[in-house]
């Protein structure tokens, strides 16, 4: 999924994927540079790409989870991403959120329904 050349949706928007040597693995409005200094195979392409896009889901879920709190006006929660089989997300009874590494692949207006949902 991570080959040079794909096109691949993250956060609701088609980007290219354009393996690098010499850039850190980022993100732009159409493209995602994923440095593969290093990596010799397809499974550490995928790795080093879904790591990167992890830590960019935090990034964005966070805001909108700390907004979301303030609103209803509840406690903190600890959110985590996740590889989940068959849940968007789930809330446990010591506050923490787990949303599914899998909403990478969808556009923001989803990824707010299910931080708000959960």
């Amino acid at each position: 999924i991570f080959k040079d050349g794909h096109l691949i949706p993250i956060f609701g928007k088609l980007r290219q994927v354009i393996h690098t040597k010499n850039q850190e693995t980022k993100l732009s409005n159409t493209i995602l540079y994923l440095n593969i200094k290093g990596i010799k195979s397809e499974s550490g392409f995928r790795t080093r790409a879904l790591s990167f896009l992890k830590n960019e889901l935090l990034q964005i879920a966070s805001p909108i989870l700390t907004d979301a709190l303030k609103q209803i006006g509840t406690k903190n929660y600890d959110l985590k991403i996740r590889k989940m089989r068959t849940l968007w997300g789930s809330c446990s009874s010591n506050h923490q959120i787990s949303l599914n590494l899998g909403l990478i692949f969808c556009p923001m207006e989803v990824i707010k329904y299910v931080i708000v949902h959960e």
